[in-house]
């Protein structure tokens, strides 16, 4: 299937971590991930919005690329999902969270992140469920509690960011908005063909 690799396989369907891991993702070629896995390098790290289990709140899932510019660094041999990322995707998934309960009136940005703290690693191939809810709604900002697990149930990471609201700068932008999120329905993120910086200004 075009976007998979051919890779050895263990219990668990993920290749062995280290060179045996490595040494297949780069005869394979390197290509991007499998289907539906997110685009670090477009910033693009929340991959399905599963759905809102209260008002105030967010599910989303993600899976992590079987290779990625960044896992040359991070690290050689053993590719984990840098912390920063993981935050990251929380800030998202309560970005996402602020779209649907406002209708699509305004965008937010991260403005801080009060506490964060990291459990275990993320591997490339993994996927991981992705929760941010709401705890403070103010005027022009919202308290978030966001948190990363694996999808077998491991605690990876939680965080508590400040989420500020600002106005779209263009209708376009609003309505990339409303075609990622199909307008509020579950399902996979509908990310545009040709990425455009709005897209990564405005996730968070």
């Amino acid at each position: 299937t075009r976007g998979r690799l051919a890779i050895p396989q263990v219990r668990g369907g993920l290749a062995p971590r280290g060179s045996a891991r490595m040494a297949a993702v780069r005869a394979a070629g390197r290509p991007a991930a499998a289907p539906l896995a997110m685009n670090i390098e477009h910033n693009q790290l929340i991959d399905v919005y599963v759905g809102r289990p209260s008002p105030d709140a967010i599910e989303c899932h993600s899976v992590i690329p079987l290779w990625a510019p960044v896992f040359e660094g991070h690290f050689p041999e053993h590719p984990i999902l840098p912390g920063a990322l993981m935050v990251e995707m929380m800030a998202q998934a309560g970005g996402l969270l602020c779209l649907l309960r406002s209708g699509f009136a305004h965008q937010t940005r991260l403005a801080a992140v009060t506490t964060a703290k990291f459990n275990g690693y993320a591997r490339a191939g993994e996927g991981l469920r992705i929760h941010a809810q709401a705890v403070h709604w103010r005027d022009d900002a919202v308290s978030c509690e966001g948190r990363v697990s694996s999808d077998d149930g491991r605690a990876l990471a939680n965080a508590t960011l400040m989420l500020r609201f600002e106005p779209f700068r263009t209708e376009g932008v609003r309505s990339t908005f409303m075609t990622l999120l199909s307008c509020g329905q579950p399902g996979p993120l509908r990310y545009p063909t040709q990425r455009v910086s709005s897209t990564k200004e405005c996730m968070a």
